[in-house]
């Protein structure tokens, strides 16, 4: 079908840096269903704060995308957002009701889940690490070897909550209660365990959308917590040395990870505009077993659709099945509002942290303020 220039859908996305390959292939489909539908779909990328910011304010704006790639606890915008709703009967036979539930607010359903997962993982050096530590404490014991050596025993993003929440878990600190509030001990025994570590020198503060891959790459980092979403990019890079393992146990408690999916809504009530069709044709390849294969083998990323998991449990590689297994540990992020001051609040949190002047007692006063 000829392709109408005049007939743009526009799609926002999150750029998560060179490691998410999924935007390369979500690129290649964008070009596909253009030349199929005669529309043309045209991503705009932008960083995650821009992202929120943007489609928070349409109701004000008026201004936005007909599409949006988003992960499911961000459905919480889908009033400022002005999301069209979603007929839940797309979903039968592609995903379980707690799965595609993960994109709805308020009892409505504003959301169609592409991918799951989403979670931290931790990726390692099989050429630098020969025991795979079952507790943090194993860490602690190998710290020496490694920084004689001038390898980080670990690297962590400490300057981003995602990152946090593993460690808090450890410590009683999430679930947290149905006011999502945060529990002051488990902030501060969270926050006195990762200083010392820090201090020790077990944990090495790297940002994990680049440093901390590079000094991967490079050799300089034994292991590190990063997002399953780079598995593709890690593999490429690092092939058969590259290993994943199971959050250590802190304190000899199981650390959990958040999870969420990522699909698509429409903002600025696109459902009701002359682009559903279009839009609609594009989303249900996506669904597909052919599009949700696609993800699977070209990116390694985590399909919802039902057969298609059955197919990834049944051909997955042991790094994979580990991938996998962190998700047996794991609390789905609240699509609520509230969510977002906890993250403002812990973000706060780390930036105290990183002060030697700060006490942890000044950290935890001044978030449970």
């Amino acid at each position: 079908m000829n392709l109408n220039e005049e007939k743009e859908i526009i799609i926002w996305h999150e750029f998560d840096g060179i490691a998410d390959t999924t935007l390369s292939l979500l690129e290649d489909i964008t070009k596909e269903m253009s030349k199929k539908t005669g529309f043309n779909f045209k991503l705009h990328m932008t960083n995650i704060v821009e992202f929120i910011e943007g489609l928070s304010n349409i109701y004000k704006t008026h201004n936005g995308p007909h599409m949006a790639f988003i992960p499911s606890d961000i459905t919480v915008f889908a009033e400022q957002g002005l999301f069209s709703e979603v007929n839940t009967s797309i979903f039968d036979g592609y995903a379980d009701k707690k799965i595609y539930e993960t994109m709805s607010y308020k009892g409505k359903q504003y959301g169609v889940p592409i991918l799951g997962g989403n979670h931290a993982v931790i990726y390692y050096n099989k050429e630098l690490m020969e025991e795979i530590p079952k507790d943090f404490d194993d860490l602690i014991r190998m710290k020496d070897d490694f920084i004689e050596k001038k390898i980080a025993p670990i690297a962590i993003d400490m300057s981003v909550p995602y990152w946090f929440i593993p460690f808090f878990t450890a410590f009683g600190g999430w679930p947290m209660n149905e006011n999502l509030e945060l529990d002051p001990k488990a902030l501060k025994d969270t926050f006195l365990f990762l200083r010392e570590l820090l201090k020790e020198g077990v944990i090495v503060n790297y940002r994990a959308t680049d440093v901390m891959l590079d000094k991967f790459i490079e050799g300089k980092v034994a292991c590190m917590m990063n997002g399953e979403w780079i598995y593709n990019y890690m593999l490429q890079k690092c092939n058969e040395k590259l290993g994943v393992f199971l959050i250590p146990n802190i304190n000899g408690k199981k650390a959990k990870v958040t999870t969420s999916t990522i699909g698509w809504v429409f903002p600025c009530d696109s459902l009701k505009s002359e682009y559903k069709e279009p839009i609609m044709e594009f989303v249900k390849y996506m669904m597909s077993d052919e599009c949700q294969l696609r993800l699977l083998n070209e990116v390694h990323r985590i399909p919802v659709n039902k057969k298609v998991i059955e197919e990834a449990n049944k051909k997955a590689t042991e790094t994979t099945k580990n991938i996998l297994s962190q998700l047996k540990f794991n609390e789905t992020i609240p699509v609520d509002l509230k969510m977002r001051k906890v993250w403002d609040d812990l973000e706060f949190g780390l930036k105290m942290l990183g002060n030697e002047s700060c006490s942890i007692d000044d950290i935890v006063n001044t978030l449970m303020q």
